[in-house]
């Protein structure tokens, strides 16, 4: 309960949070441009707002394309900075298409740190994972920190595992770099349910789908997939890294969320998560509920998950 595993993806829902708790303090706006935070980006990231970043609608690159070739060093926030700094492309103008953005979530990151005057990782800790006695989660800096109760990522298959716990990419913070417990999840989950990080009304907006500019809705919200799943509010994320996977699905009216964390690669926790909460609904509802009855998640649509 209290080993703490890599979040990988499951991190992008805590950015979102950090960024909105901004928004809610008048700090900073949805339809504030990138660039004008972060001056570096004023062509790579030009007319991309806040709000596409959460949405994974920016059309920044992937900044994991723009790393040199035999890159073994770890990348760090203010290296994918640079990098797409650099960029002379984009896939498409903000708000035109859906793709799914890591570089988008670690810009966030950035944004929370030139607005806030501390680092990600601080900002993380004081205004949610302290005040929520989440003490076994955090943002985890190679050097920089540690985590007592610290499970190590492996890969391989039964009986050949291969420790495999950090990749080139594994130090980047907004996009996947968030550690943390079952234990501890169970509080962010009460915490949600309760509003205590976000107002009602913030948090109904992070759990509606987006939209193109063109008015066409996106199965995604502000760190969340987000999906009606026989007629109800569905939220799902996964996560993937070397030694890590990760999954959630929430229905937030029933009140129930189910998390699994794996310190594995590979392996489809998802439909474990799925199952199980096909089975809670039924004792819910005091009805069946077939497992094959539940669409798939959003994110099995898109090949660049």
């Amino acid at each position: 309960m209290r080993t703490s595993y890599r979040l990988a993806s499951l991190t992008k829902q805590f950015t979102a949070t950090a960024i909105l708790q901004l928004v809610e303090k008048a700090q900073l706006d949805l339809d504030t441009a990138v660039a004008e935070v972060l001056p570096e980006l004023a062509h790579s990231a030009s007319g991309a707002r806040v709000r596409h970043l959460l949405t994974h609608t920016s059309g920044i690159w992937d900044y994991e394309a723009l790393l040199p070739a035999g890159q073994t060093e770890q990348v760090t926030d203010g290296d994918v900075l640079t990098l797409l700094g650099r960029a002379n492309q984009r896939y498409f103008v903000p708000g035109t298409a859906f793709r799914y953005s890591n570089s988008g979530y670690v810009l966030l990151g950035l944004i929370v740190e030139c607005i806030s005057g501390g680092s990600f990782a601080d900002f993380l800790q004081e205004q949610i994972f302290w005040p929520l006695g989440m003490h076994s989660t955090l943002a985890y800096q190679a050097g920089g920190s540690s985590i007592p109760e610290r499970a190590y990522g492996f890969s391989g298959a039964p009986g050949v595992f291969r420790l495999t716990d950090q990749s080139t990419t594994s130090a980047t913070l907004g996009d996947g770099g968030v550690y943390s417990s079952i234990a501890d999840l169970a509080r962010w989950e009460h915490a949600l349910t309760q509003a205590q990080v976000l107002s009602t009304a913030t948090l109904e907006q992070a759990w509606s789908p987006a939209g193109l500019n063109d008015g066409t809705p996106i199965p995604y919200g502000f760190g969340w997939y987000v999906d009606t799943d026989r007629g109800r509010l569905r939220l799902t994320h996964h996560g993937e890294t070397m030694g890590f996977t990760s999954a959630v699905v929430r229905y937030p009216h029933e009140q129930l969320g189910v998390w699994m964390l794996t310190n594995c690669t590979a392996g489809a926790p998802w439909d474990i998560a799925q199952s199980v909460a096909d089975g809670a609904l039924a004792l819910l509802e005091r009805v069946p509920v077939a497992p094959a009855a539940a669409g798939a998640w959003p994110f099995r649509h898109f090949a660049n998950r």
